[in-house]
Formats: C-alpha cells, sequence, structure tokens
C-alpha cells in the first residue's frame, strides 16, 4: 500500500491533538522516515516530553535527560520541507489559541455564575 508523504504526519498530529503522546511519536516517527530526513525531530522531541509530564509527581529535573533538537547541524532542509512543517506547527497553533481562548470564555462564565 502506497502512502503519500503527508500520511504518516496528518495521523501523527491527531493524536498528538488527542494527547495520545505514544501513538504520535510511532507515526512522527514513520513520517520522518517516509521522507528520509530529521524534519519531525522536534514533533517527537515533544512527544516525549509530554509524555514525563504525565508522571504523577511533576519534577523539573527529567528536562536534562531529553536534548532538544539542534538545528544548526543539519543544514540541507529542503524550502519545500520547511515551509511543509511550518505550515502544520502553524495549523496546531492556531488550533491550541483557539481552545485556549475557548477555555477562557468558560472559566469566565463559571466565575460569573
Amino acid at each position: 500500500m502506497e502512502f503519500n508523504s503527508n500520511y504518516f504526519s496528518e495521523i501523527a498530529n491527531f493524536y498528538f491533538s488527542e494527547a495520545k503522546y505514544d501513538e504520535a511519536e510511532k507515526y512522527y516517527n514513520l513520517a520522518q522516515e517516509k521522507l528520509g530526513t530529521a524534519l519531525f525531530t522536534t514533533n517527537i522531541w515533544l512527544c516525549k516530553r509530554r509524555k514525563l509530564q504525565r508522571t504523577s509527581s511533576f519534577d523539573d529535573s527529567f528536562l536534562k535527560s531529553i536534548t532538544a533538537p539542534i538545528f544548526a547541524e543539519r543544514e540541507e532542509y529542503s524550502s519545500y520541507e520547511l515551509k511543509k512543517q511550518l505550515s502544520e506547527t502553524q495549523s496546531l497553533l492556531e488550533k491550541y489559541y483557539k481552545e485556549a481562548l475557548d477555555s477562557k470564555a468558560q472559566l469566565e462564565e463559571l466565575i460569573q455564575k
């Protein structure tokens, strides 16, 4: 079965938006393998970070064990790859911003009651 290059990233984005970080990480890895680049390094890093944040005793010390991706080491990103990643990131940012505004409005309604 042939998948388009967006298939795995779309599934990963869905799982991430549903806070299913194990599944999201799996599909980001598959998307990265399909495209043959480190395009989804940050997404994978975020999944790992979110999974660790879910532990019952939240402790910031675990952040030292996760290395953030360093993009300066890799300069061969194509313009297409960067535009695609930017577009996906922008879409998720807009989605989360709208959710935050909705949550704020709901909170304000509850406070007024």
